[in-house]
């Protein structure tokens, strides 16, 4: 069992499910977070809270001492994360963390901001892990962002036919886990998918089945989609991220079943219709 383990974006969807797993293999487990009042809870589950800003470098010192591994969560779809967090990652290892994991994606590769992340995690870490997740379906369910949609009964996505193998989010939670407290799981990339490819509209129709209610996937225009999320929130370069993710499912670029969760886990990964089901 090692010391201290700092998660970031731990309030996320797979953030909680992360430091839940994490406490029972590490002294200490401290969340990382901008916004405190979304953690106010955690303390009182024996986790340590700290104020960790990804663009306030002042607070890495705090949120990283005495702090010997990192779960490095970047903010998803960013096309400036490696400007963000290569700095991050440095100071980390300075401060003497030994083991980096980023959670990375399955379009890293595609993707130069997050390729230079993974290599600079790679290059810098004594001990390092890349865990490259697909896109997860509990994002459909409730607490996803894609939920509303679902709940209106349309799940919107300029997305054609275009199938991906959807994984769920505790297995990626259970792998992330293990790739940071197993003394022998360094030096990996994990790409970490379900068993099989399922479009946005076999999706919707086994969301219909399961609520009893009708959900159809709207194949939107990828450019009356983009329009739609413009604002604050998704300004224009956030935006093209997305719709480039978005037409690579549509073009089948995206099917890339794997084996990595199951070499990891050593078995298989949870069924995303059992997932669904279960709600």
């Amino acid at each position: 069992m090692f010391a201290t383990a700092l998660v970031t974006g731990a309030t996320g969807l797979l953030g909680r499910r992360v430091v839940h797993h994490l406490k029972q293999h590490a002294r200490s487990v401290r969340i990382g977070a901008r916004d405190l009042s979304r953690v106010a809870g955690f303390p009182r589950m024996g986790f340590d809270v700290a104020f960790y800003d990804h663009d306030l470098p002042a607070s890495w010192e705090g949120a990283l001492a005495q702090v010997d591994r990192l779960l490095l969560m970047p903010p998803p779809v960013d096309p400036f994360v490696d400007q963000r967090l290569i700095p991050l990652v440095e100071r980390a290892v300075q401060l003497g963390v030994r083991r980096v994991v980023l959670v990375s994606h399955i379009d890293a590769p595609h993707e130069p901001a997050l390729t230079a992340l993974e290599h600079a995690v790679v290059r810098h870490s004594p001990e390092w892990s890349i865990l490259r997740p697909t896109w997860l379906v509990d994002t459909v369910l409730p607490g996803g962002f894609l939920h509303p949609g679902v709940v209106s009964g349309q799940l919107v996505a300029p997305t054609g036919e275009g199938r991906l193998p959807w994984v769920v989010a505790d297995d990626v939670a259970q792998a992330a886990t293990h790739l940071l407290t197993h003394p022998s799981c360094t030096a990996r990339v994990v790409q970490a998918t379900g068993a099989q490819g399922l479009s946005f509209r076999a999706l919707s129709a086994t969301l219909a089945q399961l609520r009893g209610a009708p959900v159809a996937h709207v194949d939107i225009d990828p450019e009356v989609f983009g329009a739609r999320l413009l604002g604050p929130r998704w300004p224009v370069p956030r935006v093209q991220l997305l719709l480039q993710r978005l037409e690579r499912i549509r073009l089948g670029e995206a099917e890339v079943v794997s084996n990595g969760l199951t070499q990891l886990l050593g078995r298989e990964p949870t069924s995303v219709f059992d997932r669904l089901r279960l709600g």
